[in-house]
């Protein structure tokens, strides 16, 4: 039995049919994994289109781990793990929409290969709206490089300001709407990060 792609039983040894605990994909999007919804006891048809609105700076992170250390000036140590992923406040984003939450991103996009992949990242793997979310030509990505040892890490991050500042992008907190007294808007914005670039730590 096939449904949206997510695959609920497989073949045994035996050729015998046998349920299986974690269903397995055929294609990235799966409708049975994706249809949990923590607020659906508490919809209704004029809710807003997002329950959470997200907004910051976006990077291109990527982590080294497995050292034993953290070199030293001219010194070149080898790792045995390496990571990508879209950093900043697109890792709280990604966390809200993984819990069900249908949540959007403000937050200024470049032109380059890097943020190409995280747009497609956060809109077609992690269902995030970006819809209010600029790009900007001639503008690269924030990028940082993270090394993690003993459980701690050492970052160095490269970025410029974007063009125009987040504030003037968030829709913001106008325009709530009340029925019988009560907020019918569920739109929250939960986390803001701008980061200057002469900020070190983030």
């Amino acid at each position: 039995m096939v449904v949206a792609g997510c695959s609920l039983k497989a073949e045994s040894q035996e050729g015998t049919t046998r349920e299986m605990t974690q269903p397995t994909h055929s294609d990235e999007f799966c409708e049975r994994c994706w249809s949990f919804d923590p607020l659906a006891a508490s919809r209704s048809e004029d809710d807003p289109a997002l329950d959470v609105i997200t907004s910051g700076t976006i990077f291109f992170d990527i982590i080294f781990a497995g050292l034993p250390r953290i070199p030293v000036p001219g010194e070149e140590l080898w790792s045995t793990g390496l990571g990508s992923c879209p950093g900043g406040i697109a890792n709280l984003a990604t966390a809200l929409a993984r819990l069900g939450l249908r949540t959007g991103l403000v937050a200024g996009f470049g032109d380059d290969t890097y943020a190409d992949w995280i747009w497609e990242t956060l809109l077609e793997q992690e269902h995030i709206n970006l819809a209010s979310s600029p790009r900007y030509e001639n503008f690269h990505t924030s990028l940082t490089v993270a090394v993690t040892v003993e459980g701690d890490r050492a970052m160095v991050t490269h970025g410029h300001d974007l063009p125009e500042s987040l504030s003037s992008l968030h829709p913001g907190s106008s325009g709530v709407t009340h029925r019988g007294g009560r907020s019918r808007r569920r739109d929250l914005l939960v986390g803001r990060v701008e980061v200057p670039r002469h900020r070190a730590v983030r």
